[in-house]
């Protein structure tokens, strides 16, 4: 990955409130998060909340029948809580000093969402 050059990536960060980053995580790293979204679904938590984006309904994701999580689509969320890996990519130490300059102030993570599918 490229240098971020810090100072163009504020002026986007303040012109339009956010910020791409094309290219910051490797495939390999995309596809281990990915991995970890299968393991939970094998493991079906009892403490990971999805959200159906077929039915609109939000559930433990032990809750969710066979049928839906074969036909339907889901935000899982808040990944991070079960998973360093998933902490250490939204907020580690890579992203978290890009974040800190941006913000100028400490990051904090407090909600992650991970898709199969987009939402829109």
């Amino acid at each position: 990955m490229e240098a971020i050059d810090i100072a163009a990536a504020r002026r986007r960060w303040e012109v339009g409130g956010y910020l791409i980053l094309p290219g910051f995580y490797s495939q390999s790293e995309i596809d281990d998060v990915a991995g970890l979204s299968d393991d939970a679904w094998a493991r079906l938590s009892d403490r990971i909340v999805v959200d159906d984006l077929v039915t609109n309904r939000r559930s433990l994701m032990r809750e969710v029948g066979a049928e839906a999580r074969r036909t339907h689509s889901f935000k899982i969320n808040d990944l991070y809580l079960e998973y360093p890996a998933v902490r250490s990519l939204a907020l580690g130490h890579r992203l978290g000093p890009v974040l800190q300059e941006l913000l100028r102030d400490v990051p904090v993570l407090c909600n992650s969402l991970n898709f199969d599918r987009g939402s829109q």
